[in-house]
């Protein structure tokens, strides 16, 4: 049965009074009862435009043409933003599932006994007194989901849902959502620049350039058209396709690490897997931050986020900083920057750091691209950085424009444009490229690769971990309020099993006879 059909959608944002910018361009599509349909496609493409077109209390300001016809309406349409914070608006758990049910007049005896039973259901019993600012991301997001389904939706609506999760928070949210597909028969649009675990799940993708559909279809057809294309898009197809794909593997994708080693020989197995895939750890050359016994907390008599902290980084070195969401990640960039202050302990950093913010919205004050670089920088600065990098080729077009008019991805993009104007000797990057299609990494990691050979230090939080391995030099564990593990990322993805990459699990895997042998 056919729930949502889209025929001849056109959207044009306004710039200004005479000026208008054409963002989708005849978008046609149907979507069937209980499917999950997965819209990808390059930064910038369309996809979050026409996500929230489709709900209509959320609809961007422009001129709209065609048809969108929804079976349930938009009462019974759910939209997930993509940061956890973006749609909480109570002070309690509690009160934030009810709040929805509420403003739809549920009566009080149907709110209380669905809340009741929902919380049962997802096992967010514990969480229902709790303040909704002292939950972590993931539990954020979960909250959010749940809210959502108090509302018993028959359509969800998910933008990036998982982008800010850690990977553990991930797979809670996943099987969360599979759960509540599977039991309720709902059907799920999903914008996702994370194939890896969306793919596998997609009964129908829609792949987007430049505002259009170029193709809609089954799955395993979509991997194939893209590789055969060469499109750019291939960098963010799952890394055991990608993988799978080098070794000239004909059969099935493999969206799973122990698939896509069954499915290899050993041959295969050999040149993708080598004994030395890890990177060799070292020093670097000068000690540019030193953090010893480093004390912090928000409130004087609340609990400590960092304890006991001990921490040497060295220029011409990228590090990865990973932990599950709430480890104080956030906390200890904001510290290193100088934002806030250990209340005990030694540190000392280099002068001329530079921080891009978890939300790239913080770095811009001004209502346009160029005048908050040249509140930095002068005209001479700003085009030799444009001429300096591929990674900023695109970035001149967005001079005249609001850069809180831009896509995740491209804002993403100006913000670290913008830090980079000062040329900064120690670089902090929090959540980098959460808003970056697959190729847009590939290029901004060979960026963040020539400043290591000027001798940059450059530490890096993420939850990309794929990335992290592909860029950082060495990985630090953030847990309990201190570096629990600092070792060559590779050697780290190989002895984790959680906090891992699809390559580290297939070396754990190599090493263990009994999987081979089965």
């Amino acid at each position: 049965m056919e729930v949502l059909s889209v025929k001849d959608l056109k959207f044009s944002y306004y710039l200004n009074e005479t000026d208008t910018f054409h963002a989708l361009q005849n978008i046609t599509f149907s979507v069937e009862q209980g499917e999950m349909v997965l819209f990808c496609g390059l930064c910038g493409c369309g996809k979050t435009t026409l996500l929230k077109l489709l709900k209509e209390e959320i609809r961007p300001d422009g001129k709209m043409e065609g048809e969108i016809e929804n079976r349930y309406g938009s009462m019974q349409t759910g939209y997930l933003f993509q940061n956890p914070e973006q749609q909480i608006v109570c002070r309690t758990v509690e009160e934030e599932l009810a709040f929805g049910a509420e403003n739809m007049d549920m009566p009080r005896d149907e709110m209380v006994r669905s809340a009741a039973e929902l919380a049962a259901y997802l096992g967010i019993e514990k969480m229902l007194h709790e303040s909704t600012q002292s939950l972590s991301g993931g539990q954020k997001q979960i909250l959010n989901l749940a809210s959502l389904l108090m509302m018993k939706p028959k359509i969800l609506l998910l933008d990036e849902p998982v982008s800010q999760l850690d990977p553990v928070c991930t797979w809670e949210f996943m099987n969360l959502l599979k759960k509540v597909r599977e039991d309720f028969g709902l059907t799920i649009l999903v914008a996702e620049h994370n194939l890896d675990l969306f793919l596998p799940e997609a009964d129908k993708v829609i792949y987007m350039e430049n505002g259009r559909i170029h193709y809609q279809g089954k799955k395993d057809l979509f991997i194939r058209k893209m590789f055969q294309e060469e499109k750019k898009f291939v960098e963010s197809l799952p890394e055991t396709v990608k993988l799978y794909h080098e070794a000239g593997g004909t059969g099935e994708w493999p969206f799973t690490a122990a698939t896509l080693i069954k499915a290899l020989n050993q041959e295969q197995r050999k040149v993708l897997f080598p004994e030395d895939f890890e990177q060799e750890e070292g020093r670097g050359g000068q000690e540019v931050i030193l953090i010893r016994g480093g004390y912090f907390r928000y409130e004087k008599n609340g609990r400590d986020i960092l304890r006991d902290l001990d921490l040497s980084l060295y220029s011409g070195r990228i590090y990865g900083l990973i932990g599950g969401n709430g480890a104080g990640k956030s906390t200890l960039l904001s510290v290193l920057l100088g934002y806030r202050r250990f209340y005990r302990g030694k540190y000392r950093a280099n002068p001329g750091m530079a921080l891009l913010p978890q939300n790239p919205a913080y770095a811009f004050l001004k209502d346009t691209l160029m005048d908050d670089c040249r509140m930095i920088a002068s005209v001479e600065r700003i085009e030799e950085l444009l001429n300096e990098d591929v990674f900023f080729s695109d970035v001149r077009q967005w001079l005249s424009k609001n850069p809180l008019d831009l896509s995740g991805g491209q804002m993403q993009k100006a913000a670290v444009f913008k830090i980079l104007l000062k040329d900064p000797d120690i670089l902090l990057l929090d959540e980098p490229v959460k808003a970056l299609d697959g190729y847009e990494k590939k290029v901004f990691l060979q960026l963040l690769k020539r400043m290591k050979e000027k001798g940059k230090m450059i530490l890096v939080v993420s939850h990309d971990l794929e990335f992290l391995q592909r860029v950082a030099d060495e990985c630090l564990f953030l847990y309990d309020g201190k570096i629990s593990a600092q070792e060559a990322c590779g050697r780290m993805f190989v002895n984790n099993r959680f906090y891992t990459t699809v390559k580290g699990k297939i070396k754990g895997m190599l090493q263990d006879e009994s999987f081979i042998t089965n």
